[in-house]
């Protein structure tokens, strides 16, 4: 048999522990959904990479080198990686300043080129976090020989 002492007690450390597991709770949540923004940011710089290889210049390549075509590249891996973008985050990037920066580098060491995506997402507001977060992702594919 329990006293009324033991069930103030119980009463009160309810009542302190109750909003810290609720806290817990809440942070827990909102980095999830912060991970998941950052791993769709990465998806779609990795994507805008590798879309950006199918640029390969055939005229050159039949005789031998590898080329990519830097406007058609820049324009299907910023295409690529925007549409991955809308796609994964559109409830999230209503008011987020999206930069999808794009390098092709056809002069890359040994012959192989190469493509780098870089895509920052400014003020990106998720719900369960009170301020907005920059987050930046880098991806770089490259196109080699088979030997």
């Amino acid at each position: 048999m329990t006293s009324n002492r033991t069930r103030g007690s119980v009463l009160v450390m309810t009542v302190i522990f109750l909003p810290v597991m609720i806290g817990t709770v809440f942070i827990a949540l909102a980095t999830g959904r912060l991970v998941h923004a950052r791993a769709v940011i990465q998806a779609s710089a990795d994507l805008g990479a590798l879309a950006a290889l199918n640029n390969v210049d055939l005229a050159r390549l039949a005789n031998g080198e590898l080329w990519i075509d830097p406007e058609t590249a820049i324009r299907d891996a910023r295409l690529w990686a925007s549409e991955c973008l809308m796609v994964n985050l559109s409830d999230t990037l209503d008011s987020s300043e999206v930069v999808i920066d794009v390098v092709v580098d056809n002069l890359a060491w040994e012959g192989n080129p190469s493509v780098t995506v870089a895509v920052t997402v400014r003020e990106l507001r998720l719900r369960g976090i009170p301020v907005p977060v920059n987050v930046s992702c880098r991806a770089t594919a490259t196109v080699g020989r088979v030997q």
